[in-house]
Parts: C-alpha cells; sequence; structure tokens
C-alpha cells in the first residue's frame, strides 16, 4: 500500500511535468494492478483471520471438554482413593478386634 501511494504520487509529479498519452496510460494501468493485487491480498488476509478464528474457537471447546475429562478422572481418583482407604481401616479394624477378641479369650 506504502508501494501504491509513493507510486501514485510519483504518477502526480510525472502529470505535472508532462506524460505522453501512452506512458501515461501504462502508469494507470499498473497502477490498477496494484490496486487489484491490495484487494486480493485484503480479501486473502481476512479469509485466513476468519479461519483463525474458527479454529481458535474449535480449539478453545476442544480445551474446555479436555478440561472436563482432566476434572472426571481427578475426582474418579479421589474416588479410589477413598475407597481403598476404607477398606485399609475395614482390614485395621478387624485386626484390631481379633487381637482383642483372643486377649478377651486369654484373660477369661
Amino acid at each position: 500500500m506504502n508501494y501504491r501511494n509513493e507510486y501514485a504520487s510519483h504518477l502526480g509529479d510525472i502529470i505535472c511535468r508532462g506524460v505522453a498519452a501512452d506512458q501515461l496510460r501504462s502508469f494507470r494501468l499498473f497502477l490498477e494492478k496494484l490496486e487489484l493485487a491490495i484487494r486480493q491480498q485484503q480479501q486473502a488476509a481476512s479469509n485466513h483471520s476468519e479461519v483463525l478464528a474458527e479454529r481458535r474457537a474449535l480449539w478453545t471447546s476442544k480445551e474446555a471438554r479436555l478440561k472436563g475429562y482432566a476434572r472426571l478422572n481427578d475426582r474418579r481418583g479421589v474416588a479410589a482413593k477413598q475407597l481403598m482407604h476404607r477398606a485399609e481401616q475395614r482390614q485395621t479394624d478387624e485386626h484390631a478386634s481379633r487381637i482383642a477378641t483372643a486377649r478377651a479369650g486369654e484373660d477369661s
């Protein structure tokens, strides 16, 4: 875009000094080609921005889903640890009960 502006400015200077019609036509044709190229690049950039926004939204939703699975996995881990702790506590209580019963039988 800067080049286009510089080229247009240069064309203005040449027109002020005088230029042949075929040279003027060549300058204007080149300027039109620059305008077309700029519009095409702007459209391509816009398309890429849209694709990027769509993919970013998709990535965000997938990341949120992954975090949900991670939380669910963490909860299951905590629940499994609690069950294991209860089982160990039950075994300890049963063992202590057997010892107490054995000692009570010895004392009688």
